[in-house]
């Protein structure tokens, strides 16, 4: 997977570059984007997929970098049902090209992966374990990082294409174990609105 990763990341930058050429001239961005999305998530720690919706609020600071926040809701149930939703919260900055028609772009954006759960018998032992912590409804540090690809049928609207690693820190001091870091595969499909 990091291979795959890596070789989609140099595609993306190789893109980029060609698209500066043709992205010379001043492009009218709007400021500010609101958005909704469909989101997959990958857990490769456990096994699990996961789908959720979400939206996108994105400040355009220039024409080739922005400030945007991301919310994505998870539902249903997870690792042996310790956890009945997940939400998902990042923060951060979007950089690249664009022209008058699309964009491309690279993102970084921590944030935090919360579990929602519920104990359940027989699970959530012994007390402290990784699964007594996601039932316990914890916070768990991520980190987004990939490219975006956005199209602009008309100025007011945009449909965006994101996919990425996010990198989650699952368990830690507060468990009786030591934690890993687990790096998920995480697409993103939506539409927006500029103004």
């Amino acid at each position: 997977m990091p291979n795959r990763f890596s070789r989609i990341l140099a595609a993306c930058l190789f893109l980029l570059t060609i698209m500066s050429v043709h992205a010379m001239a001043q492009v009218d961005t709007p400021k500010v984007e609101l958005g909704v999305h469909f989101s997959y998530l990958r857990f490769r720690g456990f096994g699990e997929n996961d789908t959720g919706f979400g939206g996108r609020l994105t400040f355009n600071l220039t024409e080739n970098i922005a400030i945007e926040g991301d919310y994505t809701h998870f539902s249903g149930p997870f690792f042996f049902d310790t956890s009945r939703s997940r939400d998902q919260i990042l923060v951060g900055v979007k950089t690249g090209i664009r022209s008058e028609s699309a964009g491309m772009f690279f993102k970084i954006r921590p944030g935090v992966m919360k579990f929602n759960g519920t104990t359940i018998p027989g699970i959530c032992e012994p007390a402290g374990s990784f699964a007594c912590t996601i039932a316990a409804g914890t916070n768990q540090f991520a980190l987004d990082l990939g490219g975006v690809f956005e199209l602009y049928p008309i100025k007011k609207v945009v449909f965006r294409f994101d996919i990425g690693n996010t990198v989650i820190r699952f368990g830690g001091p507060y468990t009786d174990s030591p934690g890993f870091t687990s790096g998920n595969f995480q697409a993103k499909v939506g539409i927006g609105v500029r103004f």
